[in-house]
């Protein structure tokens, strides 16, 4: 399994989409509306079955597992069933400790981090930080995808080879 650890603001949203909501007339003062684009690139990285998505964002903190897959799904994610969980919330550690607790007592093959801030310690080498005026672009995905593939593949040769 190839895991996605998402944050949300500065990823699936992005200030200038915020900015551009309210200059439209319809503004999103909390800025839970998707950028477009971001969706566009998740659901392009998502044709891959095998990845799922686990939150890492502060939305876990408010947002029950059900609400935030049909929320999802109202902005345009495609597979908003792939989400599978929560990080845990240690509010004294970094963001990266709680993947790490996460990824301790789970089983992935692989992972990336969507982020738009770099507290993750350890696990800082699987970060693709994105900007938080823009959010999550193709060329993020691309990127992870490539790290996904690369990673899998070495891993069933590893499994291959014994």
């Amino acid at each position: 399994m190839k895991i996605i650890f998402l944050d949300i603001d500065g990823v699936m949203n992005s200030g200038n989409h915020c900015i551009a909501l309210y200059n439209a007339g319809t503004p999103d003062f909390r800025c839970r509306r998707f950028t477009p684009q971001s969706v566009k690139a998740l659901n392009w990285l998502l044709q891959d079955e095998e990845i799922r998505i686990v939150v890492s964002s502060t939305w876990r903190l408010s947002w029950k597992i059900d609400e935030l897959k049909k929320h999802f799904e109202k902005e345009g994610v495609e597979v908003a069933d792939r989400i599978i969980g929560y990080t845990p919330n240690f509010p004294r550690e970094k963001r990266g400790a709680e993947i790490q607790h996460w990824l301790a007592s789970h089983s992935c093959d692989t992972f990336v981090i969507f982020d738009d801030d770099s507290d993750m310690g350890e696990v800082k080498k699987r970060l693709i930080k994105t900007d938080n005026r823009v959010g999550l672009t193709m060329k993020h995905v691309r990127r992870a995808k490539k790290w996904l593939d690369k990673a899998n593949q070495d891993m069933k040769q590893a499994i291959g080879s014994e």
